[in-house]
């Protein structure tokens, strides 16, 4: 029985997706979601889930499109990530 490959949330995430499969490098998409920032009593009020965690490099990976909104807002979740969770590796591939 065949594993559905995920709905991805844009072609360019499905494109990668296709050449880590070609290059056999597994990958999960979206398996987590992380709580990047909280209000001052302590509740959650912004998450971030990485497009692709690769369990052999133990490496998240968030994938954007050329659109500078979307460069500032990815690079801002990235920054707010790295601030919270200093230990886990993630890049940013445009």
């Amino acid at each position: 029985m065949a594993i559905p490959k995920p709905r991805f949330a844009h072609q360019s995430e499905a494109d990668f997706a296709r050449l880590l499969d070609f290059y056999r490098v597994e990958w999960l998409y979206e398996p987590c979601t992380f709580p990047i920032r909280r209000d001052a009593c302590g509740n959650v009020i912004e998450w971030f889930s990485p497009d692709f965690y690769l369990p052999q490099f133990d490496l998240f990976l968030e994938m954007t499109v050329q659109s500078p909104r979307l460069q500032s807002r990815k690079n801002r979740k990235i920054r707010l990530f790295r601030e919270a969770y200093p230990d886990v590796a993630i890049k940013l591939f445009t």
